[in-house]
Parts: structure tokens; C-alpha cells; sequence
């Protein structure tokens, strides 16, 4: 290793070539770079601890103090690995490929064997210039020179010429082209005035004799409506089609005359039948009220009697000054919704019996004390604080919204598969048990199950506290509260 380390620094010294130094040290590139570093190294640590080779001894580093000379004297520039020029062999051989006559990418690389990048590249190194290739399909000479031949006998188009040598359509027009050969222009398409007869299909002619209409005969064939007009315009048979269809409207026509003829006898005897009753009557106001809005409402499902006792109800209340509200007006005249209430008096020109102002009242109230935030904040849904207030859930909602407050998470006391247990069912129940009902007469008043009423009286204990809290929310200026339900 000493000799052959003295041996490098030497010829870099002497600034031999890359080349003569790798064949006199008989070294691969990859071993002289390694010398190469080592050699640095040694040099820059002599030069930064400022030691020179007398006060140095050669066991240090291991080397004799000439070659530890030489490596301070010669300079760093000199101390590099040379790239290798090469391509001179390639470049030589691409030169004397193109002196012997190779004037194309293609024959340059058949002569050498060298890669079509490298080829290019020498071009331009070389100031050659190469001749373009003409790229493309390849030309089968005896194709060509069929082509050639059935031109010459007289084939003047693709088709003649097709036929004559068995080619296909791209070969002769590719050939034709190559040949600079000029051919007569075929003319396509159909005969002027020569018509394609439509296939006769038996499903769509049944149907068209029958007079369907386009989506039954679709159905047949299962095809579009569209194909069906198609094939109607296309077969002529639009005006037979036309013909049959009338006669098939005619014939569905009669029933449904004779149908609409019956219900207009059987809506003349109902509406005699009515107007008997409402004569006959033992309130003639509620009798002539519920006959007018059946003769207003021709199409309404609500039947004679059920409007009667609703107005015959409603004409009580009136005569006896009673304030009786919409909810109660359904609850008692067997309707199931109070909208259905609402539209009736609309429609018939009169006005609830209650006082509507009460419900706009009371919430304006609640606003000036500040009420609403603190309902928002209740765990009770709206319908349970309804009830306890008792104005609809409606207007409680719209006024927490109106007022922009965040409505707490409302919660039901318990979930059961079949019924729910809220805030309101619990202090009807427990109402209903210091009133002195039992437990099977309070499922029987209320009409909830069993499970419901049985866990609402075992948890009252945990349940009672929770109401009270919500009703003294409510009522804030009520002092006396003490029970879970309103007094």
C-alpha cells in the first residue's frame, strides 16, 4: 500500500493523465478515487494542525517522510480523478459509417450498432447532416405492383380494384397513394326514389289493429315508444292505427258515461236525503250550516251528522256564553284534527268562541319578565311545557327562536318500545292517584300501557322534584307549589 500510495502522489505531481495513472498503478477508478481521498485527508490534516514531516514520525501515519513530502508539496488541483473522455471510438465509428455512405439514422445504426439517442447526438457533433426517414407502414412490393396492374386493365375505383386483387379498401387507397394514382369518386348511399322495406313484426301489427296506444304495443315488444311511431310511419299504417284507436276509445267511453250517470243519481238521492234531515231537524241553524258547507264543498269526505253535531255544539256553547276552545271542540265532536275545526268556521264565516288574544298575552308577559330564556333552558320537550302553560307548543317554540335562545336538550323521562314517558304523562298519573284513582283505573282513564303508568308511580320519588321544578319556572310568582301537577 506504501509503495503504491508513493507511486500515486508521484505521477499526480508530476500531472500524468487518469489513464496512465490507473494502468502504472494497475488500479480501477473506484480504488484511485479512494487513494485519491486518502491522500487529501493526510495532506489536510498535516496542514491544519501545522505539522511538517520533522517533527512528525513516519509511525504515526504509517509512511515514509519523502512521501509525506511530496504530499505537501503537491498542490490540491492536482490531487483530482479525471473524468474519462470517451466516445472517441463511437464518434470514429459513426464517421466512417457515414464516409462508406450510410446517410440515414437507420443505416448509421445497422453499421455500428450503437443507439439511435447517440446516433443523433454525433450528428450534430460531427456537422452531418442525415437524410429524413420516411416512416410509415412498410411497402409490400407485390401488393403495389398488383395494384399497378389492375389500374392498367381498367379498374378506375377502390371497389373495381378491391376485387380485382383481393386487397383491402386501406391497402389499395394507401397504394393508390404511393403510385400517385388518381381514382373516380364511388357515389354511396341508396338509389334516388328506392325504399328500404321495413320487417313486419306480428306483435306491433296485433296491436296496432287493436288500437293500443304506444306504450301498450312498446310493452309487447319491449322497445322504446319511440321505435313503436317509427315503425307505425315506416309500415303505413299511422291512419288504420288512428281508426282503431277511436273505436277503442268509444267502447271504454260507455262504462265510464254510465258510471258517471249513476253516481249523479246517487249524489241527487244523498243530497235529498240531507235536506229531508235538515228539515226535519231538532236544531235547524246547525242543520242548515252543515248542508251548506257539504253544497260548498262537493268533493269534502266529511259526512252530514258529523257536521251537525259539530254546529249543533258549537250553537250551544254560543247560546250559553261558554269559552270553549278549538282543542276542546275536536275532542268532543269526534273530529281528529283541530285544523279541520279551523277550516270549517273559516269557510263558514265564523268565529272561535275563546279569547285568541289570551296565548299573545300571556308570551308577551313572559317576555317582560324574562321568562323565555329560562323555559329554553328547561329539559322538558315543548309539548310538556305547553301543557303545563297551556298554549300550544307552537308558540313557545317560535317565540324561543324569535327571541334567538338555544333550546336545551329536550329528554323524555323513559323510552319504552310501544310508548314514551314525558313530563305531562307523569303528573296526569300522579294527579290521577291523590285524586283516589287506582292503578287500573288511571290506565283506563288515561289510556296509556301499563308498563308506562307502573314506572311513573315506582320512580315518583326521583320524578316529583323534577316537576315541581318546571312548574315553578313557569309560574315564578306562585309561592304555593308543591305538587307535581297544577292545582
Amino acid at each position: 500500500m506504501e509503495e503504491t500510495l508513493t507511486k500515486i502522489v508521484q505521477m499526480y505531481a508530476e500531472e500524468k493523465e487518469t489513464s496512465e495513472i490507473l494502468s502504472a498503478a494497475n488500479l480501477t477508478r473506484k480504488s484511485l478515487k479512494l487513494y485519491t481521498e486518502l491522500i487529501t485527508s493526510i495532506k489536510r490534516y498535516m496542514e491544519t494542525f501545522e505539522i511538517n514531516c520533522i517533527n512528525l514520525s513516519s509511525s504515526e501515519l504509517h509512511l515514509p517522510k519523502p512521501t509525506l513530502e511530496l504530499i505537501l508539496s503537491c498542490p490540491y488541483h492536482k490531487l483530482k480523478v479525471k473524468n474519462e473522455v470517451r466516445g472517441t471510438e463511437k464518434r470514429e465509428k459513426i464517421a466512417e459509417a457515414y464516409q462508406q455512405g450510410c446517410r440515414t439514422v437507420k443505416a448509421i445504426q445497422n453499421a455500428t450498432g450503437l443507439s439511435r439517442t447517440l446516433v443523433r447526438y454525433y450528428e450534430s457533433v460531427l456537422d452531418i447532416e442525415l437524410e429524413k426517414e420516411r416512416r410509415g407502414r412498410k411497402i409490400n412490393t407485390e401488393k403495389k405492383e398488383k395494384v399497378a396492374q389492375a389500374y392498367q386493365q381498367g379498374c378506375r375505383t377502390v371497389k373495381a380494384i378491391q376485387n380485382a386483387t383481393g386487397s383491402s379498401r386501406d391497402s389499395v387507397r394507401y397504394y393508390t397513394k404511393v403510385l400517385d394514382i388518381n381514382l373516380e369518386k364511388e357515389k354511396m348511399g341508396r338509389k334516388k326514389g328506392a325504399k328500404k322495406e321495413t320487417k313486419r313484426i306480428p306483435e306491433r301489427d296485433a296491436g296496432i289493429e287493436e288500437g293500443l296506444i304506444l306504450e301498450e304495443i312498446r310493452e309487447l315488444d319491449g322497445v322504446t315508444r319511440e321505435a313503436i311511431r317509427l315503425y307505425i310511419k315506416r309500415t303505413g299504417q299511422y291512419e288504420k292505427w288512428q281508426t282503431a284507436r277511436k273505436k277503442r276509445l268509444e267502447a271504454l267511453a260507455t262504462p265510464i258515461r254510465e258510471e258517471r250517470e249513476k253516481k249523479k243519481v246517487l249524489s241527487d238521492i244523498i243530497s235529498s236525503v240531507i235536506q229531508y234531515k235538515a228539515v226535519h231537524s231538532e236544531e235547524p241553524w246547525a242543520a242548515q250550516k252543515a248542508l251548506e258547507y257539504i253544497s260548498n264543498h262537493n268533493k269534502t269526505q266529511l259526512s252530514f251528522e258529523k257536521l251537525y253535531g259539530f254546529f249543533k255544539r258549537y250553537k250551544q256553547a254560543m247560546d250559553n256564553g261558554e269559552k270553549i276552545s278549538i282543542n276542546r271542540l275536536t275532542e268532543e265532536t269526534g273530529f281528529n284534527y283541530a285544523v279541520q275545526i279551523s277550516d270549517i268556521l273559516k269557510d263558514s264565516g265564523l268565529k272561535t268562541l275563546c279569547n285568541q288574544h289570551r296565548t299573545k298575552g300571556f308570551v308577551a308577559k313572559m317576555l317582560r319578565r324574562g321568562q323565555i330564556k329560562k323555559i329554553a333552558q328547561l329539559p322538558a320537550p315543548y309539548t310538556d311545557i305547553g301543557y303545563f302553560l297551556k298554549i300550544n307548543a307552537s308558540t313557545i317554540c317560535s317565540n324561543i327562536k324569535r327571541e334567538r335562545y338555544k333550546k336545551n336538550i329536550s329528554r323524555f323521562l323513559y323510552n319504552m318500545p310501544l310508548s314514551k314517558v314525558t313530563y305531562k304523562l307523569a303528573s296526569q298519573v300522579y294527579e290521577a292517584q291523590d285524586s283516589g284513582f287506582n292503578q287500573d283505573e288511571t290506565i283506563e282513564l288515561l289510556g296509556k300501557p301499563k308498563e308506562a303508568i307502573d314506572w311513573c308511580l315506582k320512580n315518583r320519588a326521583k320524578i316529583e322534584p323534577k316537576i315541581i321544578r318546571i312548574i315553578k319556572t313557569l309560574y315564578p310568582s306562585s309561592k304555593k307549589i308543591n305538587m307535581p301537577y297544577l292545582t
